[in-house]
């Protein structure tokens, strides 16, 4: 287990479980991980563009089919992560599954490695490639603002699986749940004052851990309208009355450069 200095955009900490083949690894921002299979030692690597670790190099000794895992300064702005085979070893590059538990915290599960049959020396990296792939991230909601029309949150990492607002009985509530996103510490458990738009207060709250589901609940008048919410590509949610126009959702996103957030990440 290995803890680094905390500083900006730095990885925090790592670590290699070996009984369940699991690297975990958390950075002090949002990232998305770049990884790849490399022979001759069989090595998965992973890159971390924008994480800054510093000159050093740190390590974690394995043993058996794991031979060890270090951390490096693979560029200026790269931090790289080597996970390395013992000799003879290999896996299948198909198997090896990331998951963005949030846009700064990730697992990685290895598949058990084999010793093949045949000389190590088959282990070629154009066929056991992860093809650079990019790892799809956990969508965090980062900040809340108000707007001209509705509500605008600044979302940082992929997108949501699925957006679902319903309005409760008695016509106080509006619950929008969000499938594959989770708060950061600035939204966590946060109810804010809002009185705009017959909203009295809307609550963020991370109802489930995995799969992630973040809801949002606005406390609103009897007489208020229905709400919607959806996903805009350029990094957030938008959360607007039911009748308002396509063309007042792009005025909204034209106002966000010139409204301060309500509530913000540092990051």
């Amino acid at each position: 287990m290995s803890s680094l200095p905390a500083q900006g955009r730095q990885l925090l900490f790592f670590h290699f479980d070996r009984s369940q083949n699991l690297l975990e690894f958390t950075t002090d921002v949002g990232v998305q991980p770049q990884a790849q299979l490399i022979a001759n030692p069989t090595r998965v690597v992973i890159d971390l563009p924008g994480i800054v670790l510093g000159g050093r190099t740190n390590k974690q000794q394995v043993g058996g089919a794991i031979r060890e895992v270090r951390v490096g300064q693979f560029q200026n702005q790269t931090t790289r992560i080597v996970i390395e085979l013992a000799p003879g070893y290999t896996l299948n590059p198909e198997e090896v599954i990331f998951r963005g538990m949030a846009a700064n915290q990730w697992i990685v599960q290895l598949p058990t490695p084999q010793m093949p049959d045949f000389s190590p020396t088959q282990v070629s990296p154009a066929d056991n490639t992860l093809g650079n792939q990019v790892a799809t991230a956990m969508l965090q909601l980062d900040s809340f603002q108000v707007t001209r029309d509705g509500f605008f949150i600044r979302t940082s990492g992929g997108q949501p699986e699925s957006i679902k607002a319903r309005r409760s009985r008695d016509r106080r509530r509006i619950e929008i749940e969000i499938l594959g996103a989770t708060l950061s510490q600035y939204l966590w458990e946060q109810e804010l004052e809002v009185n705009r738009y017959g909203v009295g207060q809307i609550r963020f709250a991370q109802i489930q851990d995995w799969p992630p589901v973040v809801r949002i609940t606005l406390n609103v008048t009897k007489d208020s309208p229905d709400w919607q919410a959806s996903f805009n590509r350029t990094g957030g949610i938008v959360v607007l009355p039911k009748e308002t126009t396509f063309s007042s959702q792009l005025n909204q996103l034209q106002q966000l450069n010139q409204s301060p957030p309500f509530m913000r990440s540092s990051g």
